[in-house]
């Protein structure tokens, strides 16, 4: 079902390799998200899947020069590439937060 070029080339993004069995966990969990957005779809009293029931944000804050947050809709490539930037582990939170704080 998932495109197997795609999934690894997020996985090597990451500084990681992927076992060829993963590809079957990976399948079933997307099958799951799949059969839970599909419920939200249903339970809408809906037939069209849309991207409220995926909980995927497609929206990003962005601060004006008067300090006001506003929300500005993403394009498909602007979400993907969003997906495609590397995690951080959370000791790297951590570390940016301390970084951040001794700077104040």
């Amino acid at each position: 079902m998932v495109q197997k070029n795609k999934v690894k080339q997020i996985i090597k993004d990451q500084g990681l390799r992927i076992s060829p069995d993963s590809f079957d966990g990976i399948n079933r969990e997307v099958i799951k998200l799949i059969l839970q957005m599909c419920k939200r779809v249903v339970e809408d009293n809906m037939k069209t899947l849309q991207p409220k029931h995926t909980k995927i944000r497609s929206v990003q804050s962005i601060k004006t020069d008067r300090g006001m947050v506003k929300n500005k809709t993403l394009s498909k490539e602007e979400t993907m590439e969003l997906m495609r930037r590397p995690f951080k582990t959370t000791a790297e939170v951590i570390a940016e937060a301390r970084e951040k704080m001794e700077e104040k």
